[in-house]
């Protein structure tokens, strides 16, 4: 049995009255506080377990391995540097074009507004 002068420390704590109702509340406030608490321990768990696995898969790797991982990393760094310099080239002028010239506006806006409804998701293979 819960003594009053708890039930009251523990009922403001979870902001829960004292009523006939305030138990059934505070015990589900518990078992919530139980439940992130479990799922916040396996989520660790299933982490640091995942990351030794990978330290040790990573270890059997050669010297020339991760040489090849490197420079393919290094490749697709220079692909996307290059694809928004690319795009920067000319959308940054055209933006500034639409921004300044109010007839260029209202006829290309509708058209803007249409390809920025479409999902960039859409637009790949």
């Amino acid at each position: 049995r819960i003594s009053n002068a708890s039930s009251k420390s523990t009922a403001s704590t979870y902001n829960v009255s004292s009523s006939p109702g305030g138990r059934g509340a505070l015990f589900a406030a518990r078992v919530g506080v139980i439940a992130r608490g479990s799922f916040t321990l396996s989520l660790l768990g299933a982490l640091t377990w995942s990351s030794v696995e990978m330290a040790k898969i990573l270890k059997l790797l050669s010297v020339r391995s991760w040489w090849l991982l490197a420079v393919g990393a290094g490749a697709t760094f220079a692909r996307v540097c290059a694809a928004l310099a690319l795009s920067a080239l000319w959308t940054v002028p055209l933006g500034v074009a639409i921004g300044k010239d109010e007839n260029l506006a209202a006829r290309v806006q509708p058209l803007v507004q249409i390809a920025a409804s479409v999902p960039a998701t859409a637009l790949f293979p």
